[in-house]
């Protein structure tokens, strides 16, 4: 969920013009090192793990615009 989310998030970067397509990589990467793995044992869980990987991706792109 997470590293899908993140993906993305970058990728919509990516095609708006916001972010250059090597930094993708680097935004996912990014986010996979902020996250806290943990057991995805409900629908809850994987929806606030989505929520919190895009919120990681924004600030990525908002720190990385071309």
């Amino acid at each position: 969920a997470v590293m899908n989310a993140a993906n993305e998030e970058a990728v919509k970067a990516f095609a708006g013009g916001i972010i250059s397509l090597p930094r993708i990589w680097d935004c996912v990467q990014s986010v996979m090192q902020k996250h806290n793995t943990q057991q995805l044992d409900s629908l809850d869980t994987a929806i606030a793990a989505d929520a919190e990987a895009r919120c990681y991706a924004n600030e990525f792109i908002k720190i990385n615009k071309i």
